[in-house]
């Protein structure tokens, strides 16, 4: 007898966009510098999530203004918040949206300042070899 398994194809050679620019992915250190550094949090406001229409987020910030990000996953950002009027906060200084917000963490999104523009190209790469060990290993990636 033989089983098909359900288990996704190898993403060995997956490619995935590997920019850091602003509004594509989150570098590690500007996450950790936005979460731990006082003076790079002062630059932290809060918002809430009103709308998401293509790659285009628009949040309202205290004042009850709003202003316009693009970022590279808007699906993503919708799957994690999955309703309007989600609180999120934006760093400015290192482009960063934090989302999904509990007391054990959040999820770092990079964000853009809209100017109209859509944004750059993404740089294409296949997945680091840490990140094919991890598949390889049996780890769900879901």
């Amino acid at each position: 007898m033989s089983r098909k398994s359900n288990r996704k194809k190898s993403n060995r050679n997956r490619r995935v966009c590997i920019s850091y620019a602003p509004g594509h992915n989150v570098h590690w250190i500007q996450a950790l510098r936005s979460a731990n550094d006082e003076a790079v949090s002062a630059k932290t406001w809060p918002g809430k999530l009103v709308t998401v229409e293509g790659e285009v987020v628009t949040i309202r910030k205290p004042d009850e203004s709003l202003v316009r990000f693009r970022v590279h996953h808007p699906a993503r950002l919708v799957r994690l918040l999955q309703h309007k009027n989600v609180d999120v906060t934006i760093n400015d200084q290192f482009s960063i949206m934090r989302a999904g917000i509990t007391r054990t963490g959040s999820t770092c999104i990079s964000v853009k300042a809209d100017k109209g523009e859509p944004l750059g190209p993404c740089h294409i790469g296949g997945l680091p070899p840490s990140a094919t060990a991890l598949d390889a290993s049996g780890g769900d990636d879901d």
